[in-house]
């Protein structure tokens, strides 16, 4: 693989919902607004399963990797193949973030190409140490999907 100097990644980073844990209604910080009452989902701890997954519509904060954009920018090798046949396009990656920061259950959502899809795993595999989602400030399992733009721009 050969990086490429000017390589364009763009990623946008948004939590994988999942439609059986969506809830109507905007969340805040502090919980969700339904009929224009702010109210707290979770009251106390006991509700809180360590083992669940929480969709972005169960948290109060999502999981975050520090300084994504550069890491990002620093770290992904334009493979080779995919630069000889100008390939380029989006790779969604799904993912868990455990409640240790860890990452788990990596998956291709969306495919850009079988080259993109294996520097998009690799470049997952090395973002080790994320902020885990919170409820109450108990660190949780969480979905996340990160897209990888792949441009030669």
């Amino acid at each position: 693989m050969k990086r490429l100097g000017w390589l364009i990644v763009l990623a946008f980073s948004f939590c994988w919902t999942n439609a059986q844990d969506s809830i109507s209604g905007a969340t805040t910080a502090s919980g969700i607004i339904k009929n224009g009452q702010e109210y707290n989902e979770y009251e106390d701890d006991e509700k809180i399963d360590e083992n669940k997954i929480y969709s972005s519509s169960r948290v109060q904060q999502a999981a975050s990797y520090p300084n994504m954009i550069e890491f990002l920018k620093k770290n992904i090798q334009y493979p080779e193949d995919a630069l000889m046949n100008s390939l380029q396009g989006v790779v969604f990656v799904n993912f868990v973030v455990n409640a240790d920061g860890s990452v788990s259950d990596v998956k291709i959502a969306r495919s850009a190409g079988s080259s993109l899809d294996k520097e998009a795993l690799r470049i997952i595999s090395l973002m080790k140490y994320w902020n885990p989602a919170t409820i109450n400030g108990k660190a949780v399992r969480s979905y996340f999907t990160l897209p990888i733009r792949f441009s030669l721009k």
